[in-house]
């Protein structure tokens, strides 16, 4: 049960972990350097910290973009926001208790930021004990941040 358990949340944990890109030309315009643009990054990750540990999907989705990837530990590639909404929903239905420790934070203007946190899972009960680096790559669009990458790694 406990190796079930652990795959189980490894294939479904994509649905939230992540990996970091550059800022390209097309977010060099005229708006790039906006006056307020980390802080409204602070607010999003606030809200996707809280929404997470809420489970709750209808707070945290509206932070990704419809063409949001996300890549899970074991590899998997979950293009979409459906498919990485159909995969914490399967994700939040596991009992766990998830920490993230913030290790590096990078706010490009008002084009690009990248956010990378240790990451921890959870549940002695069932066995599952997680550990990952989680890379989060968010571009800045009509006045929102939204998550556009997200990768993982899991560390031994």
């Amino acid at each position: 049960m406990k190796k079930f358990a652990t795959v189980f949340l490894v294939v479904i944990l994509g649905g939230f972990l992540v990996a970091p890109a550059q800022a390209g030309p097309k977010h060099q315009d005229q708006n790039h350097w906006r006056p307020g643009c980390a802080q409204r990054f602070d607010q999003v990750v606030r809200k996707r910290d809280v929404a997470f540990q809420a489970r709750d999907l209808t707070r945290l989705m509206p932070t990704y973009r419809q063409d949001a990837v996300e890549i899970d530990p074991t590899g998997a590639y979950l293009p979409g926001k459906a498919t990485i909404e159909a995969h914490l929903t399967n994700l939040f239905a596991v009992d766990f208790v998830s920490t993230f420790v913030e290790y590096q934070r990078i706010v490009d203007g008002c084009g690009t930021a990248l956010l990378v946190l240790e990451s921890r899972f959870s549940n002695p009960a069932i066995g599952i004990n997680m550990h990952f680096i989680t890379s989060q790559t968010f571009t800045y669009e009509r006045g929102q941040w939204l998550l556009l990458l997200a990768a993982n790694t899991t560390i031994p």
